[in-house]
């Protein structure tokens, strides 16, 4: 049996029962981790239990845990070994932008020895071609099985890249055919939910520091009675930044509160918190296109890719009933500047400045959710 693949089970059998020691873990769960197959898996634990390493506590190791003799074999191994706990949190699905990629967005959590703990996220996104490819599918029927595939993926990308200390606070991977073997390497059956997705990874050559206080971005106090926005643009240039800031003041005089980074964000703070925060928050999202926000949104660029992320899947899932993301046209036409997706919903036309207070004043009807003409009451049936 192979040392490494021994090691890398009796970790994650610790990993999942250090906090309980008399606690044990479904072996599909262990063996789904690792990506193992059944027979592969079984063999592990009859190998194992064999060798009084693990104790199943019942025939096929439903219930599996970590003998006395396993644990001193993990902690040996373990000795003079720094790792880094990785946790994923959820995920959501991402429709296809105008590029045809389309995939899952994961939140997850880093935690150190010493508990301090970092918050990430990672997507990833695959071609129509490689999903025929790979016979994924995204359906309501099957999409489960598709994302458990894909946290795998998530899984081996996280790895590399905490290795080669290159993990950034958002990832994104494009899975496309030129690149990617031409079968699937993971099996949605030997693969769990992303709920349980949790591992570890050997760190080398690294100081642990002391926790330091988590910064947090604390909104400015918003009134009960104000309707608030959060409004999402891309950094242009200064004339666009400017545009976007006098568009903020003067929802503010229509008595509307405005989440804006330039009003809540400053050196230290956290973008990310900042993004998802703000997004639930907000009683209504103003999306400033332009076709360089387009541009950064197809490509999960940056802020912009991160934040459009999150916005594609809140808008996927109120595709019918959507009232809370309101498009703006800023400059460009709507080809160019908005992602096809985004294309089905009516957006407000700001690119002419001489309409400039005739369209303000149709994005703060649609903020009050007051129709621009109001229908008239029926009258006395004339036939009564």
């Amino acid at each position: 049996m192979n040392k490494n693949l021994i090691e890398k089970y009796l970790n994650t059998l610790y990993l999942k029962s250090k906090n309980d020691l008399r606690s044990g873990y479904s072996y599909k769960i262990i063996a789904g981790i690792l990506g193992l197959d059944r027979i592969t898996s079984q063999n592990m634990v009859h190998y194992l239990s064999g060798k009084n390493l693990i104790d199943t506590k019942n025939g096929y190791g439903n219930n599996i845990s970590l003998t006395a003799q396993g644990f001193d074999y993990v902690d040996a191994f373990r000795e003079d070994k720094v790792f880094k706990t990785i946790n994923f949190i959820k995920a959501i699905y991402v429709p296809p932008a105008s590029k045809m990629e389309y995939g899952f967005l994961f939140w997850y959590n880093i935690t150190d020895e010493l508990g301090n703990k970092e918050e990430k996220q990672i997507g990833v996104y695959t071609s129509d071609v490689l999903t025929m490819t790979w016979g994924l599918k995204f359906d309501t029927l099957n999409i489960a099985n598709t994302e458990s595939i894909f946290v795998q993926l998530a899984k081996d990308e996280i790895t590399k890249r905490i290795i080669d200390t290159t993990l950034s606070p958002y990832e994104a991977v494009s899975l496309v055919t030129a690149t990617q073997p031409p079968v699937c390497p993971y099996n949605s059956e030997n693969s769990v939910e992303t709920k349980y997705m949790e591992f570890e990874v050997e760190i080398k050559n690294i100081v642990i520091t002391q926790p330091e206080k988590q910064i947090k971005v604390d909104l400015q106090e918003i009134p009960k009675d104000y309707p608030c926005v959060f409004i999402s643009y891309s950094w242009d240039n200064e004339e666009h930044k400017k545009w976007v800031l006098d568009f903020a003041k003067r929802l503010f005089e229509k008595r509307i509160h405005v989440i804006l980074d330039r009003f809540e964000l400053s050196a230290g703070k956290n973008m990310i918190h900042f993004m998802e925060s703000s997004i639930n928050t907000a009683d209504k999202v103003l999306i400033i296109f332009t076709p360089n926000y387009k541009a950064k949104a197809d490509k999960r660029e940056g802020g912009v890719g991160y934040e459009y992320s999150i916005l594609n899947a809140e808008i996927y899932h109120r595709v019918i009933t959507n009232e809370k993301f309101i498009p703006v046209l800023r400059s460009g036409n709507f080809i160019d500047s908005i992602p096809s997706f985004m294309q089905q919903f009516i957006a407000v036309d700001m690119t002419n400045p001489d309409l400039f207070e005739e369209k303000l004043n149709e994005v703060v009807h649609a903020v009050y959710n007051k129709p621009l003409i109001e229908k008239p009451m029926l009258g006395e049936n004339p036939f009564s």
